[in-house]
């Protein structure tokens, strides 16, 4: 038996990703018409653009369209090193523990990165190693050269050299070389030698000279650990500016994309159809943006509500509660609800680039540029969309060795903290570029030959180029490829701040088939995740099973986590079906007030489980339904919320004593039951 090309490989399984899509065609077809038109502006605002300089431009939009995924590169590293930082100062022992360990430790801590770490004590370690490299490096600047080993053995360093080197650093940093003979005072105390720190610091007369003075001071005094309220915030600054640039740039990419609208439509038009209108009012905008106008939709045809919608939603609403300025302040949105509303705008993005690149590689397959600059009418019938669905794939597999093998050829040392500067907006300091050049010539040599036999006969009215074709798809694919490790990576993040952060979400965990008795330890390939986080919505995505348990284990020694309770609360009962969450979105001072007044009143609504839980915004004020019952006093309207966990290798569920242990847990007659366990 002859075996296979990796050109006949690639077409199978390109027709296989093709047969499993039966409905794409019809979408991208879809699709098309806003690529013509936007096509169509090009050339009514460059009269005398070629089709070479319109495909230039193209290439710069799809990279500046790619780019934006790049935005939450460092999201996890940053997030890993401030939940290290949060248990380090709960823990103080641990840090100590964990220096100790440095000393004799295997790890290759120069190297090694958050994502190759593979248990908590790893992440606090090459956190703790970082925070001591950085601290010397400062400290001890010109005083003298470090490497790995002096990073480790800061502290003991420092106390070794303090008079010198105390004398040197506060001369170069505050011209105050004076202190040092404190310092280095054996007979002082830490706390006396503190005193008399604060004494010199009220020769600055700024406040921050001051702080600043004091900081430093506290290092020499109490060594490395003193930093560590101060590395906090520093961290929590710059995760929040990360993530708020993030999402802003996200957002407004998919209002470019002409995605933006068609969600906030499909948002405000299921709030309608669940008899709660008045959520939808603070995304309206007009003279029918009143909640009588928004009821009397309510029984109409489809296709008359989006016509009426599409004059009353505000984009603009929805983009300035999404703006840098607005979520780069504390007060807008606790931390760990902005790593949530991040996440599901950048899942979003993905789903909407990839329609994006199908689009893309039409203008080149079907030559529509020709056709927009030569006048003609672009008419393409889905069978050929089809088609040209199929060529597209073949580069699937071959595109994802290509990538997947130039991310590992990259020197670590590219991405390394010292090099980069996390701090700065330029999106380009957080791309590593390569050349496409060898994978156009992988094509070329080994599969043009088979290629365009193959997609003459298939494809007759395109060029079937196998290097033009390769090259529009490498760029179009690698942001999609990128995103999907960034997401399992951003999604670790979220799974790290359910419970190892100290502003928990109200409610997070698997979302599990209510029809579970914890009888099977029989669970899908991909877990469904929800997160209420004082948003708009709750947070719904998907994660493989396998990466998940990997990272509970890595994180807590053991793959249990909670179940997210509620979960029926969002199923539609004629279908069965999740309603889809099309938006997302912090909550404006509009949206606070509508919660309150729904809260009092929630049995009035059609679908009051709903109601109540798209009001839970708070771990304080959990819905009735939702609530343990033995806690709950129904006068006061307050309850603890009934939570119970599974451990994902055993399928075994859990509850939480008081001191954190885990207790078995069976559950009773689970369909009939009203203890609301999911």
């Amino acid at each position: 038996m002859v075996k296979p090309s990796f050109f006949e490989i690639n077409y199978e399984h390109a027709k296989n990703r093709v047969t499993a899509r039966p409905r794409e065609a019809f979408y991208v077809r879809r699709y098309l018409r806003s690529v013509v038109s936007h096509l169509v502006d090009i050339r009514n605002s460059h009269p005398d653009i070629t089709e070479d300089e319109m495909k230039e431009l193209l290439f710069k939009e799809i990279d500046d369209y790619s780019s934006t995924v790049f935005e939450i590169s460092f999201v996890f590293s940053e997030y890993m090193e401030y939940i290290s930082n949060q248990y380090m100062r709960a823990n103080p022992s641990k840090y100590k523990e964990i220096s100790e360990k440095l000393k004799t430790t295997n790890l290759d801590l120069a190297n090694l990165q958050y994502s190759d770490c593979s248990s908590f004590d790893e992440y606090l370690s090459l956190y703790i190693y970082n925070l001591k490299k950085d601290l010397f490096k400062f400290i001890f600047d010109d005083y003298m050269e470090g490497t790995p080993e002096d990073y480790i053995n800061f502290d003991e360093l420092l106390q070794e050299n303090i008079e010198p080197l105390s004398a040197h650093f506060f001369d170069r940093k505050f011209s105050l070389p004076i202190v040092s003979q404190v310092l280095a005072d054996k007979n002082l105390d830490p706390a006396k030698k503190m005193a008399k720190m604060r004494e010199f610091s009220t020769w600055y007369r700024l406040p921050s000279e001051r702080k600043s003075f004091l900081d430093y001071a506290k290092i020499f005094v109490y060594g490395s650990y003193s930093n560590l309220s101060k590395d906090a915030q520093v961290l929590e600054d710059l995760l929040r500016k990360d993530l708020a640039r993030a999402t802003d740039r996200t957002v407004q990419k998919l209002d470019e994309l002409g995605e933006l609208k068609t969600f906030l439509i499909a948002e405000i038009s299921q709030l309608i159809s669940l008899g709660f209108p008045e959520y939808a009012l603070p995304l309206c905008e007009g003279p029918n943006a009143n909640l009588e106008y928004l009821t009397s939709l309510r029984d109409k045809e489809s296709w008359k509500v989006t016509k009426a919608l599409e004059s009353i939603v505000s984009v603009n609403k929805l983009k300035s509660l999404h703006s840098a300025n607005y979520l780069n302040s504390p007060k807008s949105l606790p931390l760990e609800s902005l790593l949530a509303l991040n996440s599901f705008w950048s899942n979003r993005y993905i789903k909407s680039l990839d329609t994006y690149s199908e689009g893309m590689f039409a203008v080149n397959h079907f030559d529509i540029i020709h056709k927009i600059l030569s006048g003609e009418k672009v008419d393409i019938s889905k069978d050929e969309v089809n088609d040209m669905l199929i060529k597209m794939n073949t580069f699937y597999r071959p595109a994802c060795v290509f990538l997947e093998n130039s991310q590992r050829s990259l020197d670590a040392d590219a991405i390394n903290r010292e090099e980069i500067d996390l701090g700065n907006e330029n999106i380009e300091n957080k791309i590593i570029r390569f050349s496409y050049e060898p994978f156009l010539n992988l094509m070329e040599k080994r599969d043009s030959v088979a290629y365009k036999k193959t997609f003459d006969q298939l494809c007759p009215h395109a060029k079937n180029d196998i290097r033009e074709d390769s090259d529009w798809y490498i760029r179009l694919f690698n942001p999609i490829y990128a995103s999907y490790s960034m997401k399992d990576y951003n999604i670790n993040s979220l799974i790290a701040s359910i419970e190892n952060s100290s502003n928990n979400f109200a409610n997070a965990g698997i979302i599990l088939d209510d029809n579970y008795d914890g009888s099977s330890s029989e669970l899908p390939n991909v877990i469904g995740i929800g997160i209420d986080a004082g948003l708009t919505s709750p947070v719904r995505f998907h994660i493989r099973r396998t990466v998940l348990v990997d990272f509970l284990k890595t994180l807590n020694g053991n793959a249990i986590i909670p179940i997210y309770a509620g979960a029926d609360d969002f199923i539609n009962p004629e279908t069965g079906k999740l309603y889809p969450i099309h938006i997302v979105s912090p909550l404006s001072d509009k949206h606070k007030s509508i919660i309150k007044r729904a809260c009092k009143n929630v049995e009035s609504y059609d679908i009051p489980n709903l109601v109540a839980h798209l009001c839970f915004i708070s771990p304080k004020s959990p819905p009735a339904h939702l609530c343990d019952e033995s806690t709950y006093n129904s006068k006061k309207k307050k309850g603890v919320l009934d939570v119970k966990y599974m451990d994902l290798e055993t399928g075994d569920l859990y509850t939480k004593s008081n001191d954190g242990s885990y207790e078995k847990y069976t559950p009773l007659n689970r369909k009939g039951d009203d203890s609301h366990e999911h």
